[in-house]
């Protein structure tokens, strides 16, 4: 999922470019869009591990696929 993520996000985002402010020299000016999905990527998927346990969405399915 996450190689069509990024594949969808070049056709898509390809043009566009984020500025970075001068504390970054060694990045660049800018970047592009994976040096933004990436990190928020990662940060979503720990979120979502510690969360696991109390979302309804996943209790229902432990559930499920322990009966």
């Amino acid at each position: 999922p996450v190689a069509c993520a990024l594949g969808w996000m070049q056709i898509r985002f390809s043009g566009v470019e984020f500025a970075l402010p001068p504390l970054f020299p060694v990045a660049g000016k800018s970047v592009g869009y994976a040096f933004v999905f990436i990190p928020v990527y990662i940060l979503i998927r720990m979120a979502t591990g510690k969360l696991k346990g109390y979302l309804l969405c996943y209790s229902m399915i432990r559930r499920l696929m322990v009966s």
